[in-house]
């Protein structure tokens, strides 16, 4: 090899190191304050979920047991036992998380049960029968009270709960179901309207009540809710795990990929600002053998998030 040709190549090398350490740099501090909420162990956090005056809800990575970490820092653990999913529900005065329990998974048809953790309480109410395909709890708005709902196949599991502090997070007065695999606008006094066509999960009403966000098979799409039938041809980004910030101006979401095995496993967090029009995702982490899943935001414009490697809650400030 001429000494001209090795010149190139090492020009070339560090031309490479030098533009992936400015990324680097430039983008792991689009997080800053990144604190260590709690320490992971061989369990670890999955599903943090923060109520309106910051209550974190969070279970295992296996979906087993429930607990809640007051910003006073005390741990409570509201539930032992198999989780249907890892999915939970605040509601809008942050008293309450709903989630679901599931008692035998090895039976067929799935069957899970409501529960409800109050944290003035200390105690948790079973609020249905173990139901088969019982689906994700929401809350709504009706009067003077506040309404827990679930869809379970062609009916709904509903349960009033009398509105006794200040609503701290905007609540809509209608309901988003899943329904045969699509997402369906319920409202009294109306008829049931389909919203999306050939696929819809996790649908997530916007602060203001105007739109919705929804996943399927790995993409994220953005609907107006005075729309019917939304277009999934054009998805606002590829991830999992896509909440609103408080205000309404922002999506953050996980994306994830799989280098070919599962040590190589990598992933970050992204937003995207919603009151552009084609806005872009914007990176958060640049984190690279770390993967983080699962997200939501507190009302200070922070983010908690867990961490697989790991297994640790972590919170930080969002630029």
């Amino acid at each position: 090899m001429s000494k001209k040709i090795i010149i190139i190549t090492v020009s070339v090398i560090i031309a490479v190191v030098v533009i992936e350490l400015f990324f680097f740099k430039s983008r792991k501090h689009s997080l800053k304050n990144v604190e260590v909420i709690i320490q992971g162990d061989t369990t670890g956090i999955a599903a943090p979920t923060v109520s309106p005056n910051s209550n974190v809800v969070f279970t295992d990575r296996d979906g087993m047991n429930v607990e809640i970490l007051l910003p006073s820092g005390e741990r409570w653990r509201a539930y032992e036992g198999k989780l249907a999913e890892r999915h939970f529900a605040w509601s809008p005065d942050g008293r309450r998380v709903a989630f679901r329990a599931e008692k035998n998974p090895d039976l067929i048809p799935r069957s899970f049960a409501l529960l409800v953790a109050d944290i003035k309480s200390r105690s948790v109410e079973q609020v249905s029968d173990y139901l088969p395909h019982l689906g994700r709890p929401m809350w709504r708005q009706v009067g003077n009270e506040l309404e827990l709902y679930a869809p379970w196949e062609s009916d709904t599991v509903r349960r009033r709960y009398a509105i006794e502090e200040p609503l701290i997070a905007p609540v809509a007065k209608f309901i988003l179901v899943e329904r045969n695999g699509d997402i369906w606008l319920e409202e009294d006094g109306k008829e049931p309207r389909q919203m999306t066509l050939g696929g819809g999960v996790a649908p997530q009403i916007s602060p203001d009540g105007t739109r919705f966000i929804y996943t399927w098979a790995d993409a994220i799409f953005v609907a107006n809710v005075s729309d019917t039938l939304a277009d999934k041809r054009n998805p606002i980004a590829s991830g999992v795990s896509p909440k609103w910030s408080p205000d309404g101006t922002k999506i953050a979401y996980c994306a994830q990929w799989d280098k070919g095995h599962e040590d190589s496993m990598e992933g970050d967090i992204f937003f995207i600002d919603m009151t552009q029009q084609n806005s872009k995702p914007v990176q958060l982490t640049y984190t690279p053998k770390e993967v983080e899943i699962e997200l939501d935001w507190n009302g200070n414009n922070q983010l908690y998030y867990s961490v697989v490697n790991d297994g640790s809650l972590r919170r930080a400030e969002v630029k």
